[in-house]
């Protein structure tokens, strides 16, 4: 067997690793797995130093078997390394689960990312051994497409190693911020419904106006239908609950996702729940500004709104029962004299600072969202249907 044959046997099996690896990187991670023997801090060293394998590697392939002069015996060396480093790696993000599912997650789709690129290159390569074994020139069309391949596996390792979560808070911190900020979107267009109800229809015809209307129902983008006075009332009533509401979502992310504090293992488990628990409430958010655009229908809104107190109260009972909230203070200002002793400064000419109280604030919010939600069920239940004109 020559050495280009040779190379051809070890990038199929460079191939197949790969494919094979995917499989237990596409299951998701076990969350019955508590402890783990292998401290967070090793693992994510190790994976990131499998990552820099993997860069050398890759690059050490791509420049063995350039296809202007390619050396297939120095080349099996590397492609055999890459298999093992691509093992190495999928075992290594495997280990990850009982240090929480959402960093075992990201861990899991970034090694997947890892394989998939690697496959690619190790099947543009057999594309090109076989077309030089064959005969056909090395400077026809697709051959460079191994710099492509081996410059997006530089590229997808430094990305990981750049972005990949320290631990598992800041995993779901960092998944969490996405919906604050789709929240924050939803709010600046009810906001604009509101801006927009003052201008004008100029330059456009009835029947144009109704081809839109269509053209925007169908992608789901809202009616360009004017709002009526009474339309824009309503929305400009619901609008504090919104804001309420995103505001109650923002602070959870502040409050309880702080950056730079310590948090036990077990708190950062929990806090694996507060992402379904988000997409919940943005899912509601999305369902209302759908339906405030006109001609507003008041079924839909009433609907809308009660969802949006089911998803508040799936916030509510999964802050409590997942103990993310800290306990409640003492009633009428009665620390105890564990809590004495920590609030005393040992400078006496330092004035404490009085330490802000996250568990009432939160009580307070959800009590509050509760009464306005009613105040605005009610209302819309018994006012009269209005058609936008």
């Amino acid at each position: 067997m020559s050495d280009r044959q040779k190379v051809l046997v070890i990038l199929a099996l460079l191939s197949e690793t790969c494919t094979a690896n995917i499989t237990p990187l596409e299951q998701a991670p076990s969350s019955s797995s508590s402890s783990s023997p292998h401290s967070l801090t090793v693992l994510r060293k190790d994976f990131l130093s499998l990552l820099t394998l993997v860069y050398t590697s890759s690059t050490k392939v791509a420049l063995t078997l350039r296809p202007s002069e390619p050396a297939y015996t120095a080349a099996l060396t590397p492609i055999r390394d890459l298999a093992t480093h691509i093992s190495s790696l999928t075992t290594c993000a495997t280990l990850f689960d009982a240090h929480g599912i959402t960093l075992a997650k990201e861990v899991r789709r970034s090694a997947q990312d890892v394989c998939e690129a690697a496959r690619a290159l190790s099947q543009t390569f057999v594309t090109i051994t076989e077309n030089a074994d064959r005969g056909s020139s090395s400077s026809g069309g697709g051959s460079e497409d191994y710099l492509i391949r081996t410059g997006a596996i530089h590229e997808l390792v430094e990305k990981i190693k750049g972005s990949l979560p320290d631990d598992n808070i800041a995993a779901v911190r960092k998944r969490y911020s996405v919906d604050v900020d789709m929240l924050e979107d939803s709010l600046k267009e009810v906001a604009e419904m509101i801006e927009d109800a003052g201008g004008d229809d100029e330059g456009f015809e009835d029947e144009d106006i109704d081809d839109f209307d269509d053209a925007f129902d169908e992608l789901g983008l809202g009616s360009t239908k004017k709002l009526s006075t009474v339309e824009v009332e309503r929305i400009k009533k619901i609008q504090p609950l919104l804001r309420m509401s995103a505001l109650l979502h923002k602070r959870i992310m502040l409050d309880l996702l702080k950056k730079g504090q310590t948090y036990s293992s077990e708190f950062s488990r929990r806090a694996d729940s507060l992402l379904d628990m988000s997409n919940t409430l943005l899912l509601a958010h999305e369902e209302i500004v759908a339906v405030l655009y006109a001609p507003q229908k008041l079924p839909a809104i009433s609907e809308s709104l009660a969802e949006l107190v089911t998803a508040v109260k799936r916030v509510q009972d999964t802050l409590l029962n997942q103990e993310l909230l800290p306990p409640p203070r003492p009633v009428d200002g009665v620390a105890s004299l564990e809590q004495t002793l920590a609030a005393v400064s040992i400078s006496k000419s330092e004035t404490p600072k009085k330490e802000r109280d996250v568990r009432k604030w939160f009580d307070t919010c959800f009590e509050q969202m509760f009464k306005l939600s009613k105040t605005l069920h009610d209302g819309v239940a018994f006012e009269p249907d209005t058609v936008s004109t």
